[in-house]
């Protein structure tokens, strides 16, 4: 996702009374190298704090320092809300000509409005600045090409955070001013001075003291910190090894969105040795043949626990445990996750502000190019990864992996809290005036601490830098979004599978998301963040940083962009054609009525910029006509020129409205266009194009309306894009986890067969011909939560040598494919828990 920018620009007025003096937006000439300049549109991010007790008033901050940034929610969209202490007047925006090299700003105000800077003017090498007043005075860059060039120094990156910690900080105090206000009349030497604000139903009695206490928050004197939950959220090319030799991978390649990419899994196959990552132990056995034996790599690393009745200092370390495999030629990448827990350690004064929550991360390879059953693979090198462990891809013998760290900004605002003692009995204007003060002594100690905390293992010439999101080509008038959601420093991690021992090339930028999907094509990976707003007038906007891959430098800030709505998966987004579309709608959120809710699927072409061009936005060049109206989309398939779109109507109270699937046309950039729909009983998560006889087809993956029968079968006839045609459903009702989980599926092309996993160990197969879908026969494993050690695969299927490898929870079936008859099993916990005898 995403972008660079990292803080909040929009902070709450809650009142019409409170000040919102004026904000100025400054040009800024940029001295960092780069290719070339270029104009950007990023959205600025911002955040609606509430009113209310102190609580309440802490969890909106706590939402909204994620995003540090501006308001300007009734300011043009120019972020206005910085309030300065001494002024409440307004001023115009306006443009400063400010120059890198000087660090003066020039006396002479540019003419030009900054939103109404002409798309088609030369490039230049100035960026845009929003400069905030206020006691906290800052300059945060607007979302402008040359965030894409990354930073000559990280003293660069540290003067940009300061900058965006001082407006963040500023915007803070003035929404502690309005939603604090009753600290205003604290009396530190009356404990009761709120009788008089909430009356006595909020009393309770303290036997233990003999005193009537109140359940509202009393005065700060501690820090408080949040823990969120880090875990927020391609066929394979090794011909050369498999004993299918130049045969299609169809049997044993992965089920990804991208041919030639490989994404996370934990169980993977190259056709001749099947991988499975089981807790903490890896096993590989021969693909054809479950009984020749198997080879055990336990991981290195022990769990340890700490006695619950010590007082001595103590570190708890869980088992380490697999995330994901990443298969290449001869290499195969595994990443270890485990948590630390420390116990009576003395408390650390300086509280980290960029954490990754005590996760340790490893980056093992190991050589697969000779395995021996029997014995353990060869590891021919590992490393240790900062952050948390997100998402990954592999092409080839190429890794990138995904990273992050969470921005705990409470730390930054904890001396902020009105609810502090010091603040105790201060007046507006007084709580502003020693507020700001304390911020101005804490801000560079601050952004200091946040880059030595991020560890950055090269220079940070490939950070993108931190900007507000939102562009001088704005639409001015526009109220910006209301944002509530986490900022995070996200990090790609370019390793050679081949070449371990090369230190790794990370690049990355601060993102702000709820919810992030990760997409990679050719030498093309797109970060997407997907931001949700909390106004009652939209629900999300997605952002996405671009990174060129082509070079041996690793991961290159290349481009970066904005849609308006959400995002939901990385099977909504295709690159074709050096352009990348995207389908996605826009949902209410919850605090419109769900029976009012306009739910708007929109395809959106945008157009990477060529290497000739430069680094520099991508600018949407198509958009399609809403598809129909009170629709959300559940699941897409691109094509090549078209892409093919299953909808629900969130509306409809008519079952037959539920549903409906579209042919949209992408074959002209500028125009996307719905050619052809079609009414169906069923919801299509997963969609897949085949052929029979030649005869195009979609083949989904659902459900029927109401989940009375939660997984269905439907063959859909694309031979007439303006007339598709439903030929055969198959209808059961039994549950699968391949409504997210699409590696579970596997078609085979040349048997016009599919494999499915349910929920009570069954894989079933079906055949799939022009009219009809049937069952063929089930494979039986035993109940998932039937196994003796403490992990268990996910269901996974292959089809090797004629012969069907199913895969889940403990056990791995071979099955003959022609007659459904069972030839062997293999139980993983067999030598690992028990032995054979028992």
């Amino acid at each position: 996702m995403i972008g660079s920018v990292l803080w909040d620009r929009q902070s709450l007025n809650p009142k019409p009374n409170v000040e919102n003096p004026s904000a100025v937006i400054n040009s800024t000439s940029n001295t960092s190298p780069s290719n070339n300049s270029r104009e950007g549109n990023f959205r600025l991010m911002s955040k609606a704090a509430k009113l209310g007790l102190t609580l309440m008033a802490l969890a909106g901050a706590l939402a909204l320092v994620i995003v540090l940034g501006l308001n300007s929610s009734s300011d043009n969209g120019l972020g206005t809300q910085a309030v300065s202490t001494t002024s409440g007047a307004d001023r115009s925006p306006t443009i400063d000509s400010y120059d890198h090299n000087t660090d003066k700003a020039d006396n002479v105000l540019m003419s030009e409005d900054a939103t109404k800077s002409e798309p088609n003017a030369p490039k230049s090498n100035k960026s845009l600045n929003y400069t905030s007043s206020g006691s906290l005075e800052a300059q945060v860059p607007m979302a402008s090409s040359p965030i894409v060039d990354g930073y000559v120094t990280c003293s660069d990156m540290e003067s940009d955070i300061t900058e965006a910690l001082k407006l963040f900080m500023n915007n803070f105090i003035n929404n502690e001013a309005v939603s604090g206000e009753m600290y205003a009349d604290c009396d530190p030497d009356n404990e009761n001075w709120y009788d008089h604000l909430y009356g006595y139903d909020d009393y309770s009695y303290d036997e233990a003291n003999g005193k009537t206490r109140s359940s509202i928050p009393s005065l700060e004197k501690e820090t408080r910190y949040l823990t969120p939950d880090v875990h927020g959220n391609t066929d394979n090319e090794n011909k050369h090894r498999s004993k299918n030799g130049g045969k299609a991978q169809e049997g044993f390649g992965q089920n990804s969105q991208t041919k030639g990419v490989n994404e996370q899994d934990r169980v993977v196959s190259d056709g001749t040795y099947v991988y499975a990552a089981y807790g903490d132990v890896l096993y590989a056995w021969p693909a054809a043949d479950t009984m020749q034996g198997v080879s055990i790599t336990h991981i290195p690393g022990n769990a340890t626990e700490c006695d619950e009745n010590t007082t001595d200092p103590c570190t708890s370390i869980s088992k380490p445990s697999i995330q994901a495999l990443y298969l290449g030629n001869s290499r195969l990448t595994v990443i270890v996750e485990q948590y630390l827990v420390e116990y009576n350690t003395p408390k650390n004064p300086t509280q980290p502000i960029i954490t990754d929550f005590d996760y340790k991360v490893d980056l093992r390879v190991y050589n697969i190019s000779d395995v021996t059953l029997g014995y353990p693979l060869e590891e021919v090198g590992h490393k240790e990864l900062t952050g948390f462990y997100c998402d990954g891809r592999s092409v080839g013998d190429k890794t990138f992996i995904v990273t992050a760290f969470y921005v705990n900004t409470s730390v930054i605002t904890n001396a902020l809290l009105r609810s502090q003692s010091q603040y105790c009995g201060l007046d507006t204007a007084n709580y502003k005036e020693l507020a700001s003060q304390t911020a101005k002594h804490q801000v560079q100690s601050f952004a200091k601490q946040m880059v030595d905390e991020l560890q950055l293992v090269n220079d940070c010439s490939s950070i993108f830098r931190i900007s507000t999101m939102q562009s001088s080509t704005d639409e001015p008038g526009a109220n910006m979004p209301f944002i509530g959601t986490d900022i995070k420093f996200v990090q790609v991690s370019a390793l050679n599978m081949l070449d371990i021992g090369t230190p790794l090339k990370v690049a990355g930028g601060f993102i702000a998301y709820d919810q992030y999907v990760m997409y990679l094509a050719d030498d093309f990976l797109a970060i997407l963040s997907n931001v949700f707003k909390f106004d009652c007038s939209s629900s999300s906007e997605t952002f996405i940083l671009g990174f060129d891959l082509s070079s041996e430098a690793g991961a290159i800030p290349y481009c970066y962009s904005h849609v308006p709505i959400g995002l939901s998966s990385n099977y909504n987004i295709d690159k074709f054609d050096n352009h990348l579309r995207i389908a996605t709608y826009e949902s209410m959120p919850s605090c419109i009525d769900e029976f009012i809710r306009n739910h708007n699927p929109t395809i959106f072409v945008l157009e990477i910029p060529s290497f000739q061009d430069g680094r520099e936005k991508m600018s949407v060049v198509g958009e399609s006509e809403n598809l129909a109206d009170f629709m959300y989309i559940d699941g897409s398939r691109f094509d090549k020129d078209k892409v093919y779109v299953s909808t629900a109507n969130s509306q409809s109270s008519e079952q037959n409205n539920w549903f409906e699937f579209f042919v949209v046309d992408l074959s002209d950039h500028l125009h996307p266009n719905a050619i052809g729909s079609l009414k169906i009983d069923g919801r299509l998560s997963y969609m897949q194009k085949i052929n029979i006889k030649r005869v195009p087809y979609i083949l989904g993956v659902g459900c029927d309306p109401n989940w009375d029968v939660p997984f269905g079968l439907f063959l859909i006839d694309v031979s007439n894009s303006f007339s598709p045609k439903v030929t055969a459903s198959y209808k059961v009702a039994e549950f699968s986890d391949v409504y997210w989980d699409f590696n579970a599926i596997r078609y085979l092309s040349r048997t016009k067969k599919i494999i499915i996993p349910f929920w009570d160990g069954t894989f079933a197969v079906y055949s799939i011909a022009r009219n009809s879908i049937t069952r063929a026969f089930n494979v039986n494993h035993s109940s998932p939560s039937d196994y003796e050690y403490e992990a268990a695969l996910p269901a996974r299927s292959f089809f090797i040598q004629s012969e069907l490898i199913t895969i889940q929870g403990h056990t791995a079936i071979r099955t003959d494919m022609q007659s459904g008859t069972f030839i062997s099993e293999l139980d993983l916990d067999v030598g690992l828990t028990y032995s054979i005898c028992d």
